[in-house]
């Protein structure tokens, strides 16, 4: 599971070596200090430890109970209304803000294209197509799906102006 928090980026899976456990990864040193150091005297839990050569860094075990009622909280302390936003005026997080953003357009991308499949492709009769073997029209080969607004938006933003919010070019 990924958790997106004004805490850090977290993902959870299952502990191989302690059965009930769930590690709590993430990469950047910060977001694990950020999660053990608000919950290390309500929940039971390791303290971070850095392992050099794993896909995530950064490694907390805990019951998975814990986990869960940990995951609860932070859905309880939620009060922004833009995430992107308040990501971006933490300091210790504001750094994710691209990345943060560049998920945002994929997922973004893969909603529009999901819409796009659920519309019903209307044949059209064109003469381009005529069958010459038979007195029936055939249907126009459908065109390519057109460009989202998002992607448009995206080609014409200048790097200065992600880099001037969200930190380094998209």
């Amino acid at each position: 599971m990924w958790i997106f928090t004004t805490r850090g980026f977290y993902s959870v899976v299952a502990d191989k070596l302690v059965r009930g456990n769930v590690l709590v990864r993430a990469r950047c040193k910060a977001d694990a200090w950020n999660l053990y150091r608000s919950f290390k005297d309500r929940y039971q839990m390791t303290r971070p430890k850095a392992l050099e050569h794993r896909d995530y860094k950064w490694r907390i075990s805990m019951r998975k109970s814990d986990f869960a009622k940990l995951a609860a909280c932070l859905a309880r302390q939620i009060t922004y209304s833009n995430f992107k936003d308040d990501v971006h005026d933490r300091p210790d997080q504001a750094n994710k803000g691209s990345a943060y953003l560049t998920i945002w357009a994929t997922m973004q991308r893969l909603q529009q294209a999901e819409e796009d499949a659920e519309r019903p492709e209307q044949p059209t009769l064109s003469r381009d197509w005529w069958d010459h073997g038979s007195s029936n029209w055939r249907p126009a080969v459908p065109r390519p799906r057109a460009r989202s607004k998002l992607d448009v938006a995206l080609e014409q933003l200048k790097p200065e102006q992600t880099e001037e919010r969200y930190g380094e070019a998209l």
